[in-house]
């Protein structure tokens, strides 16, 4: 039986990748600039992981793991208020 942990890991790296895309696609001006903040630390993650990969650590993984639930909560919590600002403003 698989450990919930291993499905909920691969569930938020497709929920933020699509979070993520739809942010800098829809969101303008200081929004994005604040949508590619998580941006910037996945990729950092990822290219630790990539390094560790190419020079042999058992632990490289472990930035990503750590970076993607804390990169998806950043982006639902801009979304939220993303929307009330466009739901006040109107």
């Amino acid at each position: 039986m698989p450990e919930p942990y291993d499905i909920l890991l691969p569930a938020a790296l497709i929920a933020y990748l699509l979070g993520q895309g739809s942010a800098l696609y829809f969101m303008t001006g200081k929004w994005r600039i604040a949508a590619a903040i998580p941006l910037a630390i996945f990729l950092l993650a990822l290219g630790l992981l990539i390094i560790g990969i190419f020079i042999g650590a058992n632990l490289a993984g472990v930035y990503l793991v750590l970076a993607i639930p804390l990169c998806l909560l950043y982006i639902v919590f801009l979304w939220i208020a993303f929307t009330i600002f466009c739901v006040l403003r109107q």
